[in-house]
């Protein structure tokens, strides 16, 4: 099995795992055009940079393990999250979630090849709006840009609409300008499947980009209804995706059971879907109860 390694969007180096005897071995590759790149490092203590396959000791590199493995099992919460985001009417990647010696791997299929192995042009959003790393933007910026650039923009902000409120619901956090991207697709761009959402446990963090200026919580969520003709959304239309997204989120605990969540494991996100849960049931239901008219197509 080939395991591809990127650094945000750039190949580093390929992963060789490989079962004989019973036993799982890997190996590890730096793409020879990282090693020469300026500024390149070495990614793990055990692996210098330099050209050739190196042994790797266990059956993953460290730097390719959870940071802190007792904490939760990261990959199967990310799993958890694709998974949900699905339910939700939200485009993600083919995924599958493997057990190597112990330690949750999830294989995420390339949305930017073809069927026979040819590059899709890809841009981040931190491309699309002409952003640096480490700089804070508004989805409202994101959506202003994608609107010009969008082959079908009505789709697309309507598909974007619905994701900035899934990682509200499930408290992804690390929203930041490399995890949304748009793929080349005829004379225009359209977005990529989702990828790279994980639901942080701490109620109250902040997410990296802002919605109206607010970056989280019940305030959010309302600041994206707000907007949500902007994106092309009528009140109702905006509405029943809130609750389209909150009953796919409300079967969190089913689906992090069937991707070997432990039952331990389940109450250390308790309140975080719990919240969200709270925050788009209670927004949809207030939204309801002022009798707004109208109607919109599904994102």
């Amino acid at each position: 099995m080939k395991l591809f390694v990127f650094l945000g969007e750039e190949p580093i180096g390929d992963v060789y795992l490989q079962f004989r005897r019973g036993r799982l071995t890997s190996t590890f590759e730096y793409a020879r055009e990282y090693v020469v790149r300026r500024g390149a490092y070495s990614i793990d203590p055990g692996l210098p940079l330099s050209t050739g396959n190196w042994p790797v000791s266990g059956t993953l590199p460290r730097a390719f393990l959870d940071a802190a493995p007792d904490r939760w099992d990261v990959m199967a919460w990310e799993k958890t999250a694709l998974d949900l985001a699905e339910q939700a009417g939200i485009e993600v990647p083919a995924r599958q979630l493997l057990d190597v010696g112990g330690q949750s791997v999830l294989l995420v299929d390339r949305f930017d090849r073809t069927g026979d192995g040819q590059r899709v042009g890809y841009m981040s959003t931190l491309t699309l709006c002409a952003a640096d790393d480490g700089d804070h933007r508004d989805y409202l910026e994101v959506a202003e840009h994608l609107a010009v650039v969008s082959a079908a923009p009505e789709k697309d902000l309507a598909q974007l609409w619905r994701r900035i409120l899934f990682g509200l619901g499930i408290n992804n956090t690390d929203d930041h300008l490399r995890n949304h991207g748009l793929l080349r697709t005829g004379p225009g761009w359209r977005l990529s499947p989702a990828f790279d959402l994980n639901p942080n446990p701490r109620v109250g963090a902040a997410h990296a980009t802002s919605i109206g200026g607010v970056d989280g919580g019940v305030e959010a969520v309302t600041a994206l209804m707000t907007a949500a003709r902007l994106f092309g959304l009528t009140t109702a239309g905006a509405t029943r995706v809130v609750s389209e997204v909150a009953q796919a989120v409300a079967g969190w605990r089913t689906i992090a059971s069937r991707n070997g969540l432990r039952p331990a494991e389940l109450p250390r996100f308790e309140a975080v879907f719990g919240a969200g849960l709270s925050w788009l049931e209670g927004v949809a239901a207030h939204t309801r109860s002022a009798g707004s008219p109208g109607s919109g197509q599904r994102p």
